[in-house]
């Protein structure tokens, strides 16, 4: 994705002293969420119903109910099931610190110093990324796991786990998101699969030429493809997951604890366009007796329904 302009991010900073260097990382923060190609905003993003102090977030589950057929002297069965709610709880907070000398040198331009901070931002988002995918992949076990670790994934496995899920009945409209990890037997070989090679990322199709996007996005049997390192991976065995964008739920809010009063100066950021909630804060460091400029960001996330998710091992 194409840098795009900074303009939408909410912010409580001022124009003058230590806000200009906390608006310098915010900056810093919103663009890398912008750029980056992470999984998670195609997953449900409920943190519109976390109030701004609260820490749970009601999804509503809706009932499994099929239609009945009516014969002579059978009884009527009400369909009054009322489903169930599953609780999104924000309990995860990560954190990235710096210096105040390391961001004052970015701000000023020194190339270096601007680098390590954009992949040290890089690395908060993959984490939380990598926190969530990890755990959730583990948690969809209605769906029995498709493919065998360290077998290249097939055309013939993918369409095997597409059509279980379809077999679960989850809301239609939508197509399915497939996260698979890079390496030989898993994105490398899906890369390398004739009609995912001739497929556009709209669905169409079209002869096989060089692909800028490596296949990022495509449309192809009904899924959504992502290559994604938050995979969980063991030793050479990986666990991938396809699963229906309303089956895992996440939310993130700005932290709401309270700040020492060691902490001169503090702003925080929802940026509408990723999704991403953060807070900045430059606080005094006694064990080393420095200023230090700390990123965080509070977040948490559910399987919503467990049969609307299915892994694929390679």
């Amino acid at each position: 994705m194409a840098d795009q302009p900074i303009n939408s991010g909410a912010s409580s900073l001022g124009s003058s002293g230590a806000d200009v260097l906390l608006r310098f990382l915010s900056d810093q923060v919103v663009q890398a969420s912008r750029n980056w190609g992470g999984v998670l905003r195609h997953i449900s993003d409920v943190s519109g119903a976390v109030a701004q102090k609260g820490n749970i977030v009601g999804v509503y589950v809706s009932p499994n109910i099929a239609s009945r057929t009516m014969t002579d002297g059978a009884a009527k069965v009400l369909d009054d099931d009322t489903g169930t709610t599953t609780n999104v709880t924000l309990n995860r907070l990560r954190y990235s610190a710096f210096s105040k000398t390391t961001v004052a040198r970015a701000l000023e331009g020194d190339f270096t110093t601007a680098a390590q901070i954009q992949s040290r931002v890089y690395a908060l988002l993959n984490d939380i990324e990598s926190d969530v995918l990890s755990t959730a992949t583990a948690s969809f076990t209605t769906n029995t796991a498709t493919g065998t670790y360290n077998t290249a994934i097939t055309e013939a496995v993918i369409s095997e786990s597409v059509e279980t899920l379809l077999d679960q009945r989850p809301p239609s409209g939508v197509p399915l998101i497939g996260m698979v990890r890079s390496g030989t037997t898993s994105w490398g070989a899906i890369a390398q699969l004739a009609n995912f090679v001739q497929v556009q990322v709209t669905g169409e199709s079209k002869a096989p030429t060089v692909d800028e996007a490596y296949g990022q996005g495509r449309l192809w049997h009904n899924t959504r493809w992502y290559m994604t390192q938050a995979m969980p991976k063991t030793g050479t065995s990986t666990d991938n997951l396809i699963l229906h964008p309303q089956a895992l739920s996440m939310a993130m809010r700005i932290p709401g604890d309270s700040i020492s009063s060691n902490s001169p100066a503090i702003t925080t950021v929802v940026d509408p366009l990723s999704g991403i909630a953060f807070q900045i804060i430059m606080q005094w460091d006694p064990a080393r007796m420095a200023d230090e400029i700390v990123v965080r960001a509070l977040y948490g996330y559910s399987v919503v329904k467990n049969a609307w998710g299915i892994q694929l091992k390679s």
